[in-house]
């Protein structure tokens, strides 16, 4: 199976769930597809009812984008929360407590794929956490809506020791991915309505050897089925690429064998095994040395990125 799940402990008001791109492609019987899992409960807000969507499939130590959407009780996104997140770590590590506020994304607001009179696809509120000490940590969310303040939600999510892809300050795998020059049509490796041959001219192992930051992004313009990935190439990847110019190498792999999909079998590439990954989309930012700088799992905003950017550049 493709999706890997995070292990997350479902406290007695609500369970944060998780949910990649792939998970919820259930409609599709192919390879490497799980249906997503269902929410356990949710929170009294008024007279609906408020559900947390965990957009991580997994937690490990060090510093994650902590990314989390919000939906009503008809499963609708809920773009107008004010969000202040509390994550306590476990007390057999001193239970120390960080406070952060969860920024609202707006995601799509420019895409062509929807989000009329700039309205969003998507809302999801994100963070960067440090996560010290693996083990159960637990994470009270404070709503406020309008002003007024929302039923407080409490959960449980665990933090591995171990993740299967790259991290913030280890070195990226050398991936020798298939680009323009080794396909006849750049149809063929990009779903994108008008493909850019920018992102496909190096592979990721000609990109280290230029000695200066990159972007790398894991992800599919045409098999995305759900609201948890949003428009990466198109609101994040080209625009990264035309600010930045020769500064950074910015690149695209589809996360699935482009012909294949088409034909109805969402088969993983070999990058995604080299890299660890089990969902898609998942973007990351590497420095001149080639270690990780950030990394973003599911939906994002141009400006995330460009902030890790922008302290690269000046650094070099």
């Amino acid at each position: 199976m493709m999706v890997r799940r995070a292990a997350l402990g479902i406290a007695a008001v609500v369970a944060l769930v998780t949910t990649g791109c792939a998970a919820a492609r259930q409609e599709r019987p192919t390879q490497g597809v799980a249906p997503a899992t269902a929410p356990a409960a949710s929170a009294a807000a008024g007279a609906g009812t408020i559900q947390p969507v965990l957009v991580n499939s997994e937690l490990g130590l060090g510093p994650s984008r902590v990314a989390v959407a919000f939906l009503d009780g008809e499963g609708r996104v809920i773009d107008n929360l004010e969000v202040r997140a509390s994550f306590s770590a476990p007390p057999s590590s001193g239970g120390a407590s960080t406070d952060v506020v969860l920024e609202p994304l707006r995601i799509g607001e420019h895409s062509s794929h929807g989000g009329s009179a700039g309205s969003p696809l998507l809302t999801v509120y994100g963070a960067t956490v440090d996560f010290p000490a693996p083990g159960k940590w637990s994470v009270l969310l404070r709503l406020t809506r309008g002003g007024a303040e929302l039923q407080p939600i409490r959960a449980d999510l665990s933090i591995v020791e171990d993740l299967p892809y790259p991290t913030v300050g280890e070195v990226i795998p050398p991936t020798r991915q298939t680009v323009l020059r080794d396909v006849g049509q750049l149809s063929t490796i990009d779903t994108s309505p008008a493909p850019d041959e920018l992102l496909h001219r190096l592979t990721v192992a000609e990109a280290l050897e230029l000695g200066r930051p990159l972007v790398i992004g894991f992800a599919t313009p045409a098999f995305c089925e759900t609201r948890m990935c949003g428009p990466v190439v198109e609101e994040v990847l080209r625009p990264l690429r035309d600010r930045y110019g020769e500064k950074v190498e910015v690149i695209h792999i589809e996360p699935f064998d482009v012909q294949r999909a088409r034909a109805g079998d969402l088969a993983p590439v070999p990058a995604m095994a080299e890299w660890g990954l089990s969902t898609e989309p998942w973007v990351f930012v590497v420095d001149a040395d080639g270690r990780v700088a950030a990394k973003f799992e599911g939906p994002l905003t141009f400006a995330e990125v460009d902030r890790v950017l922008k302290a690269l550049t000046v650094r070099g």
